[in-house]
């Protein structure tokens, strides 16, 4: 003897519950196009410190060079006395 049984379940949200699943949803898809755009925002700050950090090499080399040029200039005008 086999017995069998079928089971039906029907489950109906109730409209609150619908409601706070739409807000929760809403929610979410704002706290991720924030997140999209808070990290493109580090995307470009992170360029622009990098062409920062370019620049200043850039004006330390500029530096350095006219330092060993004024020192140069220094020492052939002790040498010339």
């Amino acid at each position: 003897m086999q017995c069998s049984y079928e089971i039906q379940v029907k489950v109906e949200r109730m409209p609150e519950d619908i409601a706070r699943i739409e807000e929760l949803e809403a929610t979410s898809k704002k706290l991720q196009e924030e997140m999209s755009y808070y990290k493109q925002e580090l995307i470009d700050a992170r360029a622009r410190k990098s062409a920062s950090d370019d620049e200043l090499g850039t004006v330390r080399g500029k530096l350095e060079t006219l330092e060993n040029n004024i020192s140069s200039l220094g020492n052939e005008s002790t040498y010339q006395k």
